[in-house]
């Protein structure tokens, strides 16, 4: 503190991102949970109701947050961070995990120093290989060999594990 709140819980189209593929837009989005503001540097905090495991507090590189799935709280901020930086046109930006279940509340520091141009960058060109493997029907869909993950999966019945 002290410390300027932006916003809280923002509409999912208010800071939405464009991923063009194949001639198709991708519209990606989602309500930023909270976004605040000290000595210029915009915050994007992410609460987590759910236990935030402290392996997402270990150093990652953008890679890592799109091919392990552990670090999908991390990669969530990240693309959140994307959405308000493309929007905006701001460029210091971070971006914070809050787990409220923890048994102390807990913050990781997914982004501590402002994102660069070239991190944005990769992030885009992951988030547009991600969304195009997505769309590529020639790519067929296999279950998770990782059956916690079914465990809160909302899709659970339709894949019948």
């Amino acid at each position: 503190t002290p410390f300027k709140i932006i916003d809280l819980e923002t509409k999912s189209d208010e800071h939405k991102f464009e991923v063009n593929v194949n001639g198709k837009k991708v519209s990606i989005g989602g309500k930023i949970d909270r976004i605040d503001e000290k000595d210029g540097v915009f915050r994007i905090v992410d609460y987590k109701t759910g236990k935030v495991d402290s392996f997402n507090s270990q150093k990652q590189t953008i890679f890592d947050l799109f091919t392990n799935p552990r670090y999908k709280e991390s990669l969530q901020t990240y693309i959140y961070a994307l959405m308000y930086s493309n929007s905006t046109g701001e460029r210091n930006v971070t971006a914070t995990l809050l787990g409220l279940k923890n048994e102390r509340n807990i913050t990781l520091n997914v982004i501590e120093n402002p994102l660069s141009d070239e991190q944005l960058s990769e992030v885009i060109d992951r988030l547009h290989d991600l969304v195009e493997e997505i769309l590529n029907t020639e790519i067929k869909f296999t279950q998770t060999e990782d059956i916690n993950r079914c465990k809160y999966c909302p899709y659970l019945s339709i894949c019948g594990r």
